[in-house]
């Protein structure tokens, strides 16, 4: 390198050079740079810092992160994690970064965080997964928390990864809680709710609801966004589940997974009770003058779409008023396969009407509900042995 030495337009002495700083890690370009000094040394001193400069930024110009805090890491991770998620999968980031991991851990300089403060983080969320202070699968915590610090590697904010050789204790087992849901004989009378009384245009919505999530398995967000035109097939008695709603009310295009998509076969009885509430839905939009929606269950005034809240309360009046225990708006679901387990109906059959990706989950879901098959199965056995 050669310093040497001008002047400039007062005529003042300087010195500079053209000093090679190093080779970007990031390019792979040779870094130069034009220093100035008013003596040789000067210019020196300017080299060796810009030189300590590209080093400190991991041998690189481009712009390092600004990133300091956890939080901030955190936050910078979940911009880049939340596109293409749904919407209910977002607020599931959402809520666990908000209530267990930037509280545990954001206050922090991210590169001063070191496997002590995890594990006593991890620790933490144990404790109150064991006393049912928060969900019982923790571990996800952690496993979230491990990602965001493999991004903050990536990104050159620090060489190794904290969330290493980390102890996760195992939960005490508990009994499994059983699936709630409804006999034949109590859906029968759930429903006679709804028989007993002069129906209403809110009645009759919800009567159509919850018998059709119940005799079609469907979740009650895929019911609720329905179209009444290109979903409902009334030559062959089947509806297209295509959609599904979100915890904000939103219709997203896409159900939960890829076997969510498919068709739903319904009995000859549900179809007809479908099309009776579909003509008496448009007439009586028609006489009030409000608008014809293209969603299946609305409001009859604002046409909005019925909200997953309100079938919640309906479905929670209705079943204190007939003396039932409350088995939430899945219980319908649940109810729908053990009655068709208990019907005899083959495991596949279930699954491709419920969506599941494959037969094992439905067997493991709901294998237990098959009471009555069960039954019948030793009794056909005591039968056969004693011939």
């Amino acid at each position: 390198m050669k310093i040497t030495e001008y002047r400039t337009k007062k005529g003042e002495r300087r010195f500079k050079a053209v000093a090679y700083i190093g080779t970007d890690a990031l390019t792979g370009e040779q870094i130069q740079s034009k220093i100035t000094g008013k003596t040789k040394k000067e210019v020196n001193d300017k080299i060796d810092v810009k030189k300590a400069e590209f080093k400190k930024n991991g041998f690189s110009v481009q712009k390092k992160s600004t990133v300091t805090t956890f939080k901030e890491l955190c936050e910078l991770w979940y911009e880049v994690q939340k596109k293409g998620l749904k919407t209910n999968t977002q607020m599931s980031f959402e809520s666990m970064l908000n209530q267990h991991i930037i509280p545990a851990l954001g206050k922090y300089r991210v590169e001063r965080i070191n496997s002590l403060m995890i594990q006593n983080a991890v620790n933490s969320w144990y404790e109150k997964a064991q006393s049912g202070k928060i969900r019982k699968d923790y571990k996800n915590i952690y496993r979230k928390v491990r990602k965001i610090f493999a991004y903050a590697i990536s990104l050159q904010l620090i060489e190794k990864n904290p969330c290493e050789n980390i102890f996760l204790p195992n939960l005490k087992q508990e009994k499994k809680k059983e699936l709630d849901y409804y006999t034949k004989e109590q859906l029968s009378t759930f429903l006679s709710y709804f028989e007993e009384k002069e129906l209403d245009y809110e009645d009759f919505t919800f009567k159509m609801i919850f018998h059709l999530t119940a005799y079609s398995g469907m979740r009650i967000g895929e019911v609720l966004a329905l179209a009444r035109n290109g979903d409902v097939n009334f030559f062959n008695n089947t509806i297209s589940v295509t959609k599904t709603t979100n915890a904000k009310n939103e219709v997203e295009e896409t159900p939960k997974k890829k076997k969510s998509n498919r068709i739903v076969y319904l009995d000859a009885n549900t179809m007809k009770m479908l099309k009776e509430y579909i003509h008496y839905q448009k007439l009586k939009k028609l006489k009030i003058g409000a608008k014809q929606s293209d969603f299946l269950f609305t409001e009859l005034v604002t046409s909005e779409r019925i909200k997953y809240s309100k079938c919640f309360y309906q479905s929670q009046k209705i079943a204190k008023i007939k003396k039932l225990h409350f088995i939430g708006l899945h219980g319908f679901r649940h109810s729908y396969a053990s009655l068709m387990l208990n019907a005899g109906v083959p495991y596949k059959e279930i699954q491709e009407q419920l969506g599941h990706e494959d037969i094992t989950m439905t067997m493991n879901t709901y294998s237990h509900l098959a009471k009555s098959s069960r039954m019948d199965s030793v009794v056909i056995l005591q039968n056969y042995l004693s011939e």
